[in-house]
């Protein structure tokens, strides 16, 4: 029989398999049960259900630099992420052996990470249909583009770094390679002057 002997706030555990009256401390219970549960968490992460589907080579580059977990080899999305719940929607069931194609391999959003019971389980759901695939890739392209333009806006506006310098920064931050500086400081010119009529539309009287 164990014996628990509690002194002032210090419980004292004594172990029949220990040599010599050696006691577990309850520290050392609690350093126990805490390795204990980072082993299981990783086996749980080693085991987890991924789905590929198809983006743009810079957008995957991006989404790879930003998200990628070298322990599942594939880009996992923060639970508290808006795209981790849109591809949490749109996962469905695989129809007959169809097999995943594409460039971008996603880590699948499994509810019981978070202790919620029941919902879709990522080893039945877990295939995208061409339309949602289309969708994910297109939700992953807006965040892409939305924080250039907020980088590049921040950088210039508060830093005082040219469009060029920053653009570069982001290039590098994301390891992106399939996309040219040029090409996003068009994009950011672009996406300036639409805001910028929008915004003198909204100003212009309207008449009945």
């Amino acid at each position: 029989m164990r014996r628990v002997t509690v002194t002032s706030y210090n419980v004292i555990i004594r172990h029949p398999l220990r040599n010599c009256g050696e006691n577990f401390h309850i520290r050392e219970i609690i350093a126990i049960f805490a390795y204990s549960k980072n082993c299981i968490f990783s086996i749980i992460q080693s085991i987890m259900t991924t789905s590929r589907i198809q983006v743009e080579p810079y957008v995957a580059e991006y989404v790879r630099g930003k998200y990628f977990d070298a322990e599942l080899n594939a880009v996992r999305f923060p639970p508290a992420s808006d795209i981790y719940h849109l591809i949490y929607d749109l996962m469905a069931r695989r129809p007959g052996s169809v097999v995943d194609r594409g460039n971008l391999t996603i880590a699948l959003p499994d509810r019981r990470e978070a202790n919620v019971a029941g919902g879709k389980s990522p080893e039945h759901f877990n295939w995208f249909s061409e339309r949602s695939s289309r969708i994910i890739s297109d939700r992953l392209k807006l965040e892409m583009w939305a924080e250039v333009h907020e980088w590049m806006m921040d950088q210039k506006h508060m830093h005082g770094v040219q469009y060029k310098d920053s653009v570069w920064q982001f290039l590098s931050r994301y390891d992106i390679t399939s996309i040219s500086e040029d090409a996003l400081i068009k994009n950011y010119y672009r996406w300036r002057e639409k805001v910028r009529r929008q915004s003198n539309s909204k100003k212009k009287p309207k008449f009945p």
